[in-house]
């Protein structure tokens, strides 16, 4: 009989090719039943993606719907845990080759394990009795694969806040730093550069204190609190506005012990240095253009007569909007809100983990009345977004997708079928397309007591493989961002994902530990229900 082996060094680094961050494989329970085979096509390693598994395989309800002793999750983590396996997340998908069809694709257990966690001989035997416990719950055609991959929050960076709030006695004098994104000065193409200071969402937002560590401005939320009176708030995630060893509850019963403000800014360091960045190139290429077609104008064609006056309508525009980042280089002139509730981290009555934040906005910093704000979120006019996500033209407007009131319950997110496709807009990676796998995600988290425990994770993955092999649904910066459905109806916010370890200290690694492989969101259904139990009747402008 064979015995089984290490992973080959290639079978190591290229067995997940092609998938965004390109995790490294540990261990494989198959790996004796199916050995590893470079495939090529024309030269070229061929490429992995990833698929949703659908409603119909077994795994679907028994991992869905079971849980506590004897259950098929239990079990799995019970497993884990007799190997001393340093894992954070599993992972339920199909996976294979592109162009290949994704019904055809084996769904497959991923594991994702800190880096040199274990030996592979442990790991292997890990795998094996992962696949051995499907198979006591009458599942035999899914493997267990473990890979090195973390999850983090899609904060960016992703270093850890350490400063605390402002004193009330120290806070500054709201200034109108957020704009109408229905301002006829900056439509589309333009709208791109001042996306930023708009009251659009998906626009870069930080807290005061720590302006480098950035987050989404998610949705506009109408929310009754405990006096009773009814007023308009942004959501994003606690883990955006707070510090990890910041265990207060900010609610109704207890705002009166609140001395501090934890003001929130947009947009954050990051972005402001981009934007401005970003400008003085586009500013000095159009001068330049400029003066060009006017040294040149007695021998212009028709079309560039028809350029000289488009190229000057683009410097002013530019110009005014450069005017704008350059009045906000101070952090107190961008403070737009400030922290309002938030419940600390604990997991729901669905088994989620709550992570939210209600910002209360001032409307000194708005040029909008507060009570008129709508959710609206750009979209641009990318090709292979308006390819993959189409949208009727009384909906999408100048780049500019107006969103539904109605939210999309967790029950249609987990039962579409084909798969829930669906959009979002994040200060990381901008408007991208996902697709929602009908089987959750668990997370392993550890808390500070130093016990662990699991919450069930709504999983995302990008519905751009065949057009972008690199494709993320998400990257670091998207924390907090709206996903949304092709009726433009809210479906939740992004808070985490699977990345690849950072391997490399001091180097990006070419961003592939930037890349996504899976995005985890929180239901907006879920949201509501929690802010409810809270005393806040919320609900969506």
């Amino acid at each position: 009989m064979d015995q089984p082996r290490p992973p080959s060094d290639n079978e190591k680094q290229l067995y997940y090719h092609g998938l965004p961050s390109r995790p490294i494989l540990v261990a494989r329970s198959d790996s004796l039943t199916n050995p590893w085979n470079l495939v090529e096509q024309n030269g070229w390693v061929r490429r992995k993606c990833l698929a949703a598994v659908g409603t119909n395989h077994l795994i679907v309800g028994l991992w869905n719907d079971h849980n506590g002793p004897g259950s098929l999750t239990d079990d799995i983590v019970a497993a884990l845990t007799r190997y001393n396996l340093d894992w954070n997340a599993i992972d339920i998908l199909r996976v294979g080759y592109l162009q290949d069809n994704e019904a055809d694709f084996p769904v497959t257990m991923f594991v994702s394990a800190r880096k040199d966690c274990t030996t592979w001989r442990t790991a292997f035997e890990a795998a094996t009795e992962c696949h051995r416990v499907l198979g006591e719950h009458g599942i035999f055609d899914v493997n267990c694969e473990i890979k090195e991959a973390s999850t983090q929050q899609m904060v960016s960076p992703s270093a850890t806040p350490t400063s605390r709030p402002t004193s009330v006695t120290n806070l500054p004098d709201p200034t109108v730093s957020v704009f109408k994104i229905n301002n006829t000065k900056w439509t589309w193409p333009y709208l791109e550069f001042g996306y930023d200071l708009t009251d659009g969402l998906g626009v870069p937002i930080a807290t005061r204190e720590v302006p480098e560590r950035q987050g989404t401005k998610g949705i506009y939320l109408r929310v009754k609190h405990s006096k009773n009176e009814s007023a308009m708030f942004a959501l994003t995630c606690r883990h955006v506005c707070f510090c990890p060893d910041d265990v207060d509850d900010w609610l109704p019963e207890n705002e009166w012990q609140q001395t501090t403000k934890r003001l929130v800014v947009q947009p954050g360091e990051p972005h402001q240095r981009k934007r401005t960045q970003d400008l003085e190139y586009h500013i000095a290429q159009i001068s330049k253009r400029i003066v060009g077609l006017e040294k040149s104008a007695p021998s212009h064609t028709e079309r560039q007569k028809d350029e000289y006056p488009t190229y000057q309508k683009s410097l002013a525009t530019l110009l005014d909007i450069q005017t704008h980042f350059s009045s906000l280089e101070n952090l107190d002139d961008r403070v737009f809100g400030e922290v309002a509730y938030s419940r600390n981290y604990s997991l729901g009555s669905h088994g989620e983990l709550q992570d939210w934040c209600l910002i209360r906005l001032h409307q000194a910093a708005h040029q909008q009345p507060l009570d008129q704000l709508s959710n609206r979120v750009m979209l641009g006019s990318s090709s292979t977004l308006s390819r993959l996500f189409p949208f009727e033209e009384t909906v999408r407007e100048n780049g500019v997708l107006s969103l539904s009131s109605s939210v999309v319950s967790a029950a249609e997110i987990m039962t579409t079928v084909p798969a829930l496709l669906v959009g979002k807009y994040g200060s990381g990676s901008q408007a991208t397309v996902g697709v929602f796998n009908q089987v959750k995600s668990v997370r392993r988290h550890l808390a500070k007591s130093g016990e662990c425990f699991q919450s069930k994770e709504f999983c995302v993955i990008s519905a751009n493989a065949s057009v972008d092999v690199q494709a993320c649904f998400s990257v670091e910066g998207d924390s907090g961002s709206v996903v949304f459905d092709v009726d433009g109806r809210v479906v939740g916010i992004i808070t985490a994902g699977i990345t690849r370890t950072k391997i490399l200290e001091g180097s990006d690694d070419y961003d592939l530990d930037r890349a996504v492989d899976v995005t985890y969101v929180y239901p907006m259904e879920y949201i509501l229900e929690d802010l409810k139990s809270c005393g806040l009747e919320a609900e969506v402008v």
